[in-house]
């Protein structure tokens, strides 16, 4: 996460970009996450898109483990099959199969040491929850209520917003809101942008 909130500094440097306001999707908010720790000044504010400022559990610990298992054992597919329609809402996966295509061809399309390394990061990543909380710029975070990657309730309680932050509920969304309530997420978004 660290690395990768590095190269999207360097991106706005240069392209001469001040600040910036960034949405992150799950790994990408921890990227974002990582951003506010080493340029705070660099955010005009930050979405947490499906994602939150909490270390992993030892419990998803051992289920990245088992996942770096099978790719290493040559079955990559496995989880592009299994773990990307449970991104979706489960009574969305009828409304949404070309979008789950697409998705499935995307991670289908990364290497094993790609997808090894982002697992690896994921797990190690530090809890941020009081650099989030004591930041200086709002966060809108967007939690999808039927996510099951991320826990509704947990998310709701653990997670504390810094002043000027908003949480947007997706009551039909999984994982992927940004397909299964598109116009809500982008009017959400919107409105917040204007606030601040």
């Amino acid at each position: 996460m660290d690395i990768m909130a590095r190269s999207v500094i360097a991106i706005l440097d240069r392209h001469g970009i001040e600040k910036a306001f960034v949405i992150g999707h799950s790994m990408g908010g921890y990227t974002a996450l990582a951003m506010l720790e080493q340029n705070p000044d660099r955010l005009l504010g930050l979405s947490l898109f499906h994602s939150h400022p909490l270390a992993d559990s030892p419990a998803v610990i051992d289920k990245r483990n088992r996942e770096i298992g099978i790719v290493n054992k040559g079955y990559k597919h496995l989880l592009v099959s299994q773990n990307i329609p449970n991104m979706f809402a489960g009574d969305n996966l009828p409304v949404f199969g070309r979008e789950l295509r697409l998705t499935q061809r995307i991670a289908g399309q990364t290497t094993d040491e790609g997808i090894t390394a982002a697992i690896r990061g994921l797990m190690t990543r530090p809890d941020r929850s009081d650099i989030l909380a004591n930041a200086r710029v709002p966060c809108l975070m967007i939690i999808g209520k039927k996510d099951n990657y991320i826990s509704f309730e947990e998310v709701s309680m653990a997670v504390r917003l810094p002043a000027g932050s908003e949480r947007l509920v997706l009551k039909h969304s999984g994982h992927m809101g940004f397909f299964e309530e598109k116009a809500l997420a982008y009017e959400g978004i919107r409105k917040f942008l204007k606030k601040i």
